[in-house]
């Protein structure tokens, strides 16, 4: 109230402050002397530099983030990776304008979800996104261009395995966007994603990192070389950890007992290799070279062929570092 009965009494100077607020806000100020005009009636008009500074530095500011992030997307793909993101991108108020996947009827399911349009490879692609992505498997990268040609609309795909140069028949703006996490589409609660993206030119690389950070509090820049061997210890960390889980669970059905008592154990080991060096907290029989209960082991799974093949081969790279 205060603040409204101020501006009130200063009515008479609104006319003034109004042409020196479009003078500073919209045509940039000029000149020193246009500088110097504005800093003067702020100093001489406290009322002025209240409004400046509750209202109109704030709604700018947020008109500005808004109109320089915020995209129209259009996803190529219906899978794990798509369907993630897809929502990631809603969450975070940019908009899902077309869902397109080589199968209509998976496309319309993901976007009946996002609330778009769908349509298959052969239908008509929205040129009115601002972005395009593409979340399909690495080996059907490689055919893209046969169905898309987006002159020079901004495209990235998601594979970390794959060079951004994939796409540079499909438009002349391209890049990487590969979200380095396990993403199933069955998630209820969306993990942390960081964002490793590439650009063919610096503007390119700087326009995805504006909007990546906009949906990621992790984003970084990387190169196809770079991005490829996070990938491939990416696959060792979660890939082949999930196999021994998969295996291991097998064994304990078969020997009838429980796995979930397990499930402390995982949880232990995988908040050490957060908090130290994995190589630093390593324990077990192989790592004290304990032949005697190594070969208990290995008769216990005698009838366990694949468990037995994979702890001989643990066990070696333990002891033999």
């Amino acid at each position: 109230p205060l603040i409204v009965i101020l501006l009130i009494v200063n009515a008479k100077a609104s006319a003034f402050f109004g042409s020196s607020l479009r003078l500073v806000f919209t045509s940039g100020v000029q000149n020193s002397v246009n500088a110097f005009s504005a800093a003067h009636l702020f100093l001489i008009n406290p009322v002025s530099l209240i409004f400046v500074c509750m209202y109109l530095i704030p709604n700018l500011c947020e008109n500005f983030i808004f109109q320089r992030y915020y995209m129209r997307i259009a996803i190529i793909g219906s899978g794990n990776v798509a369907t993630v993101l897809g929502r990631v991108f809603k969450q975070n108020n940019h908009e899902v304008i077309q869902v397109m996947s080589r199968h209509e009827t998976n496309a319309r399911k993901l976007a009946d979800e996002l609330g778009c349009a769908a349509t298959n490879y052969d239908g008509i692609t929205d040129k009115t996104a601002d972005l395009y992505v593409v979340a399909i498997n690495d080996g059907v990268l490689f055919d893209l261009n046969k169905s898309f040609s987006l002159g020079d609309k901004l495209i990235v795909h998601t594979a970390g395995s794959i060079s951004k140069d994939v796409l540079k028949d499909i438009s002349t703006r391209y890049g990487i966007l590969y979200p380095f996490q396990s993403l199933r589409k069955e998630m209820t609660a969306i993990p942390e994603i960081p964002l490793l993206i590439d650009g063919n030119t610096e503007e390119t690389t700087a326009m995805l990192e504006a909007f990546a950070k906009t949906v990621s509090a992790d984003v970084r820049k990387t190169t196809d070389v770079e991005r490829l061997k996070l990938h491939v210890a990416g696959v060792v960390v979660n890939n082949f950890t999930n196999h021994l889980y998969a295996v291991t669970e097998e064994f304990c059905n078969k020997e009838n007992i429980d796995f979930k008592l397990l499930f402390p154990l995982i949880q232990e080991t995988a908040s050490r290799a957060i908090y130290y060096h994995a190589k630093d907290v390593q324990t077990g029989p192989a790592h004290r070279n304990d032949v005697f209960t190594l070969d208990k082991h290995l008769r216990i799974l005698t009838n366990h062929p694949k468990l037995k093949y994979l702890y001989l081969k643990m066990t070696d790279s333990i002891m033999n570092p």
